[in-house]
């Protein structure tokens, strides 16, 4: 077991145990928790707008309806831009056992709940062997309305920062690429997100393996990494999926308009019955990848690619020629090209799936 993981089984040892948090990263975290001999006692938010009642049977409280224990320990398992805010609130309530879930903390828990599911991480591949080394490029979506950073990392290979949404921005940052270079839909990113840098890296770059990070979310890889993905031991590397209650598409629902799934569904349908049947089955299992982060071979990021763009689009104009604008929704197709990335990586099996940690930057 993982030293840091751990140290926080110690610090949860022997006392009623609370979850901070009631969407899917204190879900997924309470999952692990019970998998591990941990029974926490209940999910703690702040407030219960926005927030059930239970989750898997395990009760939602305000923090002012725990009773007031100095013994009781509190897992945090919200963003960690909220971990100063919320340890004030415990402080003040004078619980003094706090154990903040950090992006490290949080990738070894789950990570020890996901190996028993069948997911795959760096230690269950053998070493690489000799490999021809592959170029790497991973390209980091950042655009000119970017909030600034209070821990930004700096930029060297193979990271290289693009410009996203380039052709809309007035102002040129001081990127490595734009994303409105050769073949490109940057005019559509208001809409697509990130994703089109994705669109740029398909069509301009040639590198042997790609990738797509974000300015304030990104893959935590090494040599040994990109050596799996090279040697071909490995086809494509991404972050633990989230864990939806009751099940992916309900979590997905959360935040995004019923007529983008269908018109999602419908696009699927289109395509292919056969496999909207099995994507649509996929959203009522129980986890989804969030974010679009990715680092592939280039075959494989390339058919990604080729298989993301053409639904999305089309998912796009479903959804536009119903009822979807003046919904005041914020970018429903680049959510669904979001979930659109998960289902390839999903119904696509046969390849050969590594996780790695993610951090998030704040």
């Amino acid at each position: 077991m993982e030293k840091v993981l751990a140290d926080a089984l110690a610090a949860l040892a022997g006392r009623k145990v609370y979850i901070y948090g009631a969407q899917p990263i204190a879900y997924g975290a309470n999952l692990a928790l019970r998998s591990l001999g941990v029974k926490p006692e209940a999910y703690v938010v702040t407030s219960r707008r926005g927030n059930p009642d239970a989750l898997d049977g395990v009760a939602v409280r305000t923090i002012d309806e725990v009773p007031r224990d100095k013994e009781a320990a509190f897992l945090l398992s919200v963003p960690e831009y909220l971990h100063p805010e919320i340890k004030a609130e415990l402080a003040v309530r004078e619980f003094q056992q706090v154990v903040p879930m950090d992006s490290q903390l949080e990738f070894a828990l789950m990570k020890s709940y996901y190996r028993t599911r069948g997911l795959k991480f760096a230690e269950d591949y053998a070493p690489a062997g000799k490999a021809e080394p592959l170029e790497v490029e991973i390209y980091v979506a950042r655009s000119g309305v970017d909030k600034a950073l209070s821990n930004a990392f700096p930029l060297q290979p193979p990271f290289f920062d693009v410009q996203a949404g380039a052709a809309l921005d007035r102002v040129a940052l001081d990127s490595a690429f734009r994303d409105d270079e050769g073949e490109n839909i940057s005019a559509m990113n208001r809409d697509y997100a990130e994703l089109t840098v994705t669109y740029w890296g398909w069509k301009n770059r040639r590198a042997g393996i790609k990738g797509l990070a974000h300015y304030r979310r990104y893959l935590v890889l090494g040599q040994e990494d990109y050596s799996l993905l090279a040697s071909g031991t490995v086809d494509a590397i991404l972050p633990t999926p989230y864990i939806g209650w009751p099940d992916a598409s309900a979590q997905y629902g959360r935040y995004n308009h019923p007529l983008a799934l269908a018109a999602m569904e419908q696009a699927l349908r289109e395509f292919s019955p056969e496999e909207a049947g099995r994507a649509m089955a996929k959203l009522r299992g129980p986890w989804v990848y969030n974010y679009n982060m990715v680092v592939a071979r280039e075959a494989v990021f390339d058919d990604y690619a080729a298989w993301l763009f053409p639904r999305m689009e089309r998912a796009g104009e479903i959804f536009g020629a119903g009822e979807g604008p003046g919904m005041g929704l914020d970018r429903p197709v680049g959510h669904i090209g979001e979930l659109l990335t998960s289902l390839y990586f999903m119904l696509h099996d046969d390849l050969k799936i590594m996780h790695a940690r993610k951090v998030w930057l704040t």
